[in-house]
């Protein structure tokens, strides 16, 4: 175990000499471009990201990510998110809280990357799609046990729905939402969308619990440890 270990360590140095090119320029695996275009905050460091990313996170998975760049875009302050996959392209806000807030975004944009290889795996055989409106199907019960009004919202639809997502963040609001989905989801947010639902697991696989997704979720668990153990 001791020797495993070893080697592993040795691989991620390895990794990790060869990661820089010059400036702020970089490459993860050799191959995936990552560009800081805008200075993190002192608390961030790049290196502990790619030193998480290297010794969680199989090579295999990057295989449609072309480029990470990191800076502060018009795009996301303009979409008011934190990141985005986009062509090939993961883009991160370099306003970050700490060095593992930014691990999750990238993670949880690598998770929607996969979608493209991987999507007739993940919902062709629509078992993701039934535990996922199942899932809405219980929430909409919690909801109205609590007399939240539901009537004016389609819990059926799997696809993202603005007038949905606000629903939820503004009339139950997250706070609530987190105490009553216990044991349904494993964040608030894996309630939007279908795809949604995806990428939280995928990101609770490889940063939190996968005991949580196994249970709560065994048939988004089962597709993702599939993907993972692909490589």
């Amino acid at each position: 175990m001791g020797s495993n270990e070893s080697k592993m360590e040795n691989v991620i140095r390895t990794l990790l000499e060869n990661s820089r090119k010059q400036g702020n320029e970089y490459f993860l695996f050799g191959n995936v471009y990552v560009y800081v275009r805008d200075n993190l905050p002192e608390n961030v460091s790049l290196e502990e990201a790619f030193q998480f990313i290297y010794s969680k996170i199989p090579q295999h998975l990057f295989s449609e990510v072309e480029a990470v760049y990191v800076g502060d875009f018009d795009e996301l302050r303009e979409r008011q998110v934190q990141s985005v996959y986009k062509d090939g392209t993961i883009y991160v806000t370099n306003i970050q809280s700490n060095t593992m807030d930014m691990i999750e975004d990238i993670v949880h944009e690598l998770s929607h990357s996969l979608e493209e290889p991987y999507g007739m795996f993940i919902y062709g055989d629509a078992r993701i799609s039934s535990e996922f409106i199942g899932k809405r199907i219980r929430l909409r019960d919690i909801l109205e046990g609590y007399d939240f009004e539901t009537d004016k919202m389609d819990f059926e639809n799997p696809e993202f729905d603005k007038g949905f997502d606000e629903y939820l963040y503004k009339e139950v609001g997250y706070p609530v939402l987190i105490n009553l989905t216990l044991g349904l989801y494993n964040n608030p947010y894996a309630a939007t969308s279908l795809r949604e639902y995806w990428a939280s697991g995928f990101e609770e696989y490889i940063l939190g619990d996968r005991e949580t997704i196994k249970s709560i979720s065994p048939v988004l668990f089962e597709k993702i440890e599939e993907i993972v153990l692909d490589g």
